[in-house]
């Protein structure tokens, strides 16, 4: 990967303060195709964990994150959240 190309990066955390596991997952889209997901982050019990997503952009480059329960797939999550903005800065 081009290390000066622009990237559309975000870190943010994710805490737990009861029972029980969740995880981060994001999405990038390019040219109307979405990605593959990818979990960014997990918690199981009380805690905070740092997620972390960058990815190479392009002017139709988007980004999307969700909150699931559980940690192995994303069945049981809050809706999709677009997180991209504009302009894009080079991290």
């Amino acid at each position: 990967m081009d290390r000066a190309a622009p990237r559309l990066g975000d870190q943010r955390k994710l805490s737990n303060t009861g029972a029980g596991c969740y995880s981060v997952w994001t999405r990038f889209t390019n040219d109307l195709a979405p990605g593959p997901l990818a979990k960014q982050a997990q918690v199981c019990g009380p805690g905070t964990v740092g997620a972390e997503a960058r990815q190479t952009y392009r002017l139709t480059t988007t980004r999307q994150f969700t909150v699931c329960k559980g940690t192995e797939n994303t069945k049981d999550c809050d809706p999709w959240h677009n997180i991209t903005s504009w302009p894009v800065n080079r991290a």
